[in-house]
């Protein structure tokens, strides 16, 4: 018999978060870590990104990519994605 898999279980994903130096983005981004996915934050102030990177990781070790880019601008989208895709070979 086959074991059941948790429903809510992230394991394996990888999550995308602009915006996510602090606040809303940030919680958002330690629950998805929380429940197995990798998550990469993102904000275009790189000095709060790496807080909120340090924080996130001191609870979800080698889950948690900090990436500064500006994501309302195509040429930031596509330097954030390039850097995940490269990293971690997908975006789920």
């Amino acid at each position: 018999m086959r074991e059941a898999r948790d429903p809510s279980s992230l394991e394996g994903r990888v999550a995308l978060l602009p915006g996510a130096s602090g606040g809303i983005g940030e919680a958002c981004a330690a629950e998805l870590a929380r429940r197995g996915a990798r998550v990469a934050i993102s904000s275009r102030k790189p000095e709060g990104l790496a807080e909120a990177q340090r924080r996130l990781e001191s609870l979800h070790p080698g889950r948690v990519m900090a990436v500064a880019a500006h994501a309302g601008r195509l040429v930031g989208v596509e330097q954030l994605v390039e850097t995940v895709m490269g990293q971690w070979g997908r975006i789920d």
